[in-house]
């Protein structure tokens, strides 16, 4: 491993060493997550644009798959090759492992950030709900598009997770009983 400069970002900040390089920071000064950001190999860090807006760490290497997010390949404990998202690997490097029934939530909404100051484990639904998909709009949903509230005795629950407006409900089973009435009397 080479010589990179350590930076000043939230957790994995030196203390009061900003021109300090890894050879020259000794390792019982540093924070438990910064001695193992200094364990990361040179070739992950140099494809790390640490100037992102708001304080992301872009990775400027591998992209894989349609999210965006950053891959590159690393050797598991059993000595074969993997390609983890970076993100991922970062935050078991510097900060703990993450639960295998939990998920990473990118708090700055930015796929390719590796920052692990931007990233929290949460379980798969709500990572899904704190996003902007449809799943996610529809939750946030607090009334029917003709305005009636949803909730209490006006919601029922339809196919799956899906939320429908009793009022709607009873207006379109009326409507569907007079038409069938009528072309029953014809």
């Amino acid at each position: 491993m080479g010589t990179t400069p350590l930076l000043n970002s939230g957790r994995l900040s030196p203390p009061s060493a900003p021109s300090a390089t890894r050879s020259t920071l000794p390792c019982h000064t540093q924070p438990e997550t910064t001695r193992k950001l200094t364990m990361i190999p040179d070739r992950i860090l140099s494809k790390i644009d640490f100037g992102g807006k708001d304080g992301c760490w872009i990775w400027t290497g591998a992209i894989v798959g349609g999210g965006g997010y950053g891959a590159t390949r690393w050797r598991k404990p059993d000595g074969s090759w993997g390609q983890p998202q970076v993100h991922r690997l970062l935050y078991k490097l510097t900060v703990e492992n993450i639960p295998d029934h939990l998920t990473l939530d990118h708090l700055c909404r930015t796929p390719a950030c590796v920052n692990p100051d931007h990233l929290e484990p949460v379980t798969n639904r709500t990572n899904i709900l704190r996003g902007v998909g449809i799943a996610a709009v529809n939750a946030r949903k607090t009334h029917c598009p003709r305005g009636h509230f949803l909730a209490g005795n006006n919601l029922r629950k339809g196919q799956g997770r899906r939320r429908r407006c009793a009022q709607c409900d009873k207006v379109s089973s009326r409507r569907r009983y007079l038409k069938s009435k009528e072309a029953s009397s014809q």
